[in-house]
């Protein structure tokens, strides 16, 4: 997928799991695309030249947790887990879990150089 990309490309919150869709079997009717909670799903890059009646919808695997979400509201069935081919590690303790946390959301380095001013003074 194109453009903005959002979520977390390197998030520790995802699943050891990948939606993937069937392009055979997705109408691109865009209920996946307005249940997905980190606007994984979009059109596929093959499908944006083709007429509306062949379009279909494409799993940004950077983007994706692999929660699932999309699967329910299909009503073609075109979307199922896979495995992902590198699993998360996750931190090995909580101080480790919290500081990636901040660095994710861009908020590591204010919270240091807050650290930092409270022991000047």
């Amino acid at each position: 997928m194109a453009g903005v990309q959002l979520g977390f490309s390197e998030g520790i919150a995802k699943t050891p799991f990948l939606a993937e869709i069937d392009p055979n079997r997705c109408d691109y009717c865009g209920a996946c695309l307005k249940t997905c909670n980190v606007k994984g799903i979009g059109l596929a890059p093959a499908a944006r030249q083709s007429p509306k009646y062949a379009r279909f919808a494409a799993v940004d695997a950077a983007v994706c947790l692999g929660c699932g979400a999309c699967i329910p509201v299909c009503e073609q069935g075109a979307i199922h887990l896979v495995e992902r081919p590198q699993r998360p590690r996750p931190p090995k303790t909580r101080g480790r879990l919290f500081a990636r946390i901040l660095w994710e959301k861009g908020r590591l380095w204010p919270f240091v150089m807050d650290r930092l001013k409270r022991r000047w003074r």
